[in-house]
């Protein structure tokens, strides 16, 4: 058995571990603080040295372009591009300003940008118009500094340009100073160290000097196509730019910052940056210099690091002496326990082999243990006894329990049959469902599917794999083309409301193929109220649609062709009643008055049929203008005067002081007045009463039209607004109506996004309440309006 470690050697060797520890962590927050500190202060000190040099460079830049802008208005140059100086001449005074050794060659451009004066010959008759140096000075009317390769000269150059401009401002050309690229070379230029790096880069990027030859001609980023395209073709032609093997910049930051510091990590070791631009120039100043300062940092980390594990060694030691002289009374302990595990329970310790407070007390305790353990026996063998006996009492009661079990078992195979027949329907229910010829579907309270039969498979083309797990009549599969109004509605009254949906709209198959589905949803609560489930049926109604809108077609055209001969037996019917084709006798004016006004409950029918084939079409326009509501209410109140003072009906209106005129088709307004106030006079009693209330909110204008009249049956409520409906009551009174009016109203103010609701009951009256938005009307097109 492999022998366990004592304590002693515990307490030891996780003191030590908690020591490599902390010692481990001290030496990393010594060395990470003093990095840090040290790559700051370098920072620093390298950004201020950038700066300060960028200044010095400007000022040289600045001195040297005073060469071109003196040459540039010259009177000598004035007079040589009008024609009054000889070439000679021009180059004799152009060869007066190259006294300096960088100073390589004057020329002057013309506006075209060919030149026509140099102190060098090689570039007379030379066109450099596609030079930045000379566009910019062109474009700008102001001096500009360019760094290239020369086309001519093949070497590498700084281009100070200045405009030529005459007296009124108008460009002649401009006069170019080109310079030795050797700015690292001058006395502005950084000491040399083997650790630093200085190179001039351009606008574009792209270095043009440094004394690390291998870096000219490489940008610090890589360059865009575009970019990359300039600068080899116009600015270093013939060069092809790379970028550098580190690049520690990108593109984006370089044209943010014209100036930055910072430290780049790379596998070679640290390298800390600066590089600010040259003044307003298009030059930027970029010193480099690696991490071989850190050399002090590693060296003092080391012998903190020594230091520290001296100090953990000898402090093990030490600790290791101590330790076993205080654990040598827990050795004592240790062998009387045994002696006590063996059986003889006479063991006791002196309480002065522990001197240390702990150990007494430790002591102490197995003694009073020792004493504990003699009394348990002594109740452990009279338990013992006890439990005896009671077995035997239990061996008899569990007789007993058998005889019980028995009889449970039986009644356990009794339920085991009605659950096999239980299990027999639910499987002739799933057989039901499964090969129904609707699209069922089974979803969690969320709208994702658990269950789908075949004929979601036959109807949309989805497999089940594809729609299990999918949010149902989602676009991932048969859904997406519902309206976001009918949307909330369906989940409003399903998941809120708790009740049955049941609506049309249309769905996609997945090849593509738009369908019309008639669908209803209905919640399945658990005991507490809550939905669990939602249960939807859809049926394909696709050719029922078609079907019906060939019908409405139908209708829309028998109707338009029957208004030609109704117009005219119209016509002639009136003629006749006038008298414009002889006398007519009582008798037959009584007929021709019958024709007349069936003729006219014809024309009625018609215009209702048209009406309503345009508004299940879609054909009919909407052209809202801004009018009075309260106006229009007068005119349909005026239209039904006859007709209630006839039956002595009492008319009562409830109009607001101020309502604000609103955007309203007049048409459609007051065909919804006239209809439902003709209804509350035609289907009233003698001498009943009729109101008009019009009232306004923030969202609606409400229309309120009352009656007492014969009302609308209870059981006849859901129908009213169908098509070709009329309630029981109604017919029996009155057999000319056509059932259309109130439907018609309905889908007129579905339009308008307004709403229709009522209360009635049979034999007391009927109230309707029309709301229309109070934005009004909003227009739409279409080929017909109603009439």
């Amino acid at each position: 058995m492999k022998r366990k470690k004592t304590l002693q050697w515990y307490v030891v060797e996780n003191t030590l571990i908690m020591a490599v520890i902390l010692g481990l962590v001290s030496f990393l927050m010594i060395f990470f603080f003093l990095k840090a500190e040290l790559i700051q202060e370098k920072e620093n000190t390298l950004f201020h040295s950038v700066e300060d040099r960028s200044l010095m460079v400007d000022s040289f830049f600045r001195k040297t372009q005073e060469v071109p802008q003196h040459i540039a208005t010259s009177q000598i140059i004035s007079d040589f591009l009008k024609g009054t100086i000889s070439q000679e001449e021009v180059h004799t005074y152009l060869e007066g300003y190259l006294f300096s050794e960088d100073y390589l060659v004057v020329y002057i451009m013309d506006s075209y940008g060919k030149t026509i004066a140099s102190t060098d010959e090689s570039f007379l008759n030379k066109n450099y118009g596609f030079r930045d140096y000379f566009l910019v000075p062109q474009k700008t009317g102001t001096g500009y500094l360019d760094m290239a390769l020369g086309v001519t000269s093949k070497e590498l150059g700084l281009y100070f340009s200045q405009p030529i401009l005459d007296i009124q401002g108008n460009f002649k050309g401009v006069v170019v100073l080109k310079t030795k690229e050797n700015l690292v070379q001058h006395d502005f230029a950084y000491e040399k160290k083997h650790s630093v790096v200085v190179s001039y880069i351009d606008d574009r990027g792209v270095v043009f000097s440094s004394d690390q030859q291998k870096n000219i001609f490489k940008s610090i980023f890589p360059l865009e196509d575009i970019e990359k395209e300039f600068v080899e073709q116009k600015r270093y032609v013939g060069q092809t730019i790379f970028p550098l093997e580190d690049v520690f910049i990108s593109q984006e930051v370089f044209g943010e910052y014209s100036s930055l510091v910072g430290e780049i990590d790379y596998n070679y070791g640290n390298v800390i940056f600066a590089y600010a631009q040259v003044g307003d120039w298009p030059v930027y100043l970029l010193v480099q210099e690696d991490g071989s300062f850190l050399e002090s940092v590693y060296l003092l980390t080391v012998y903190v690091g020594l230091g520290i594990v001296g100090t953990i060694l000898v402090s093990g030691v030490i600790l290791s002496y101590l330790l076993m002289h205080l654990f040598k009374p827990i050795t004592i302990l240790e062998q009387k326990m045994e002696n006590v595990i063996a059986g003889n329970y006479k063991e006791k310790i002196n309480e002065e082999v522990g001197k240390i407070f702990e150990l007494s007390r430790l002591v102490h305790s197995f003694n009073v243990l020792v004493q504990g353990i003699v009394q348990s026996k002594k109740n452990i063998d009279k338990v013992v006894v006890d439990q005896t006996n009671r077995l035997a009492e239990q061996t008899q009661d569990l007789e007993d329990q058998k005889v019980a079990i028995l009889n449970i078992l039986e009644d356990v195979e009794e339920e085991r049959d009605k659950s096999v027949l239980l299990a027999n329907d639910l499987k002739k229910f799933q057989l039901a469902v499964e090969e129904a010829s609707d699209h069922i579907v089974i979803t969690d309270a969320d709208g994702i599917v658990l269950y789908a039969n075949n004929a979601v498979e036959r109807i949309t083309g989805f497999s089940r794999e594809e729609v299990l797990g999918q949010k149902a009549g989602s676009p991932a599969n048969w859904g997406g083309n519902m309206d976001q109004k009918t949307y909330i509605e369906l989940w409003k009254t399903a998941k809120d409301n708790k009740k049955s949906f049941e609506g049309a709209f249309k769905n996609r198959r997945k090849s593509g193929e738009e369908y019309i589905a008639k669908a209803s949803i209905t919640p399945v609560l658990n005991n507490r109220g809550e939905v669990i489930f939602f249960v939807g049926i859809e049926r394909d109604i696709t050719q029922e649609k078609l079907v019906d809108q060939a019908k409405t077609e139908f209708v829309s055209l028998a109707s338009h062709q029957l208004r030609t001969p109704l117009s005219a037996i119209n016509w002639y019917a009136e003629m006749l009643l006038n008298g414009d084709a002889g006398h007519l006798t009582v008798e037959q004016s009584q007929y021709v008055q019958e024709i007349y006004r069936g003729n006219q409950r014809m024309v009625e029918l018609v215009n209702s049929l048209l009406n309503v084939s345009r508004l299940e079409l879609g054909t009919f326009l909407i052209e809202p203008t801004s009018l009075q509501l309260i106006d229009i209410a007068k005119e349909a109140l005026e239209e039904i005067e006859i007709q209630a003072a006839q039956k002595k009906i009492k008319i009562e209106t409830t109009f607001p002081k101020k309502l604000a005129k609103m955007n309203l088709d007049k048409k459609l307004t007051y065909m919804i007045f006239q209809n439902l106030l003709s209804n509350a006079v035609k289907y009233n009693q003698e001498g009943g009463k009729v109101s008009l209330t019009i009232k306004a909110d923030k969202k609606y204008v409400q229309i309120i039209i009352a009656d007492n009249g014969l009302g609308i049956p209870k059981s006849q409520h859901d129908k009213i607004f169908s098509k070709l409906f009329r309630a029981d009551n109604v017919r029996e009174t009155d057999t000319e109506g056509t059932g259309l009016g109130l439907y018609i109203i309905k889908s007129i103010l579905d339009q308008v996004n307004g709403k229709i609701s009522f209360v009635s009951a049979k034999d007391k009256g009927t109230t309707f309440h029309v709301f229309i938005p109070i934005k009004g009307m909003k227009r739409k097109e279409g080929t017909k309006s109603l009439s």
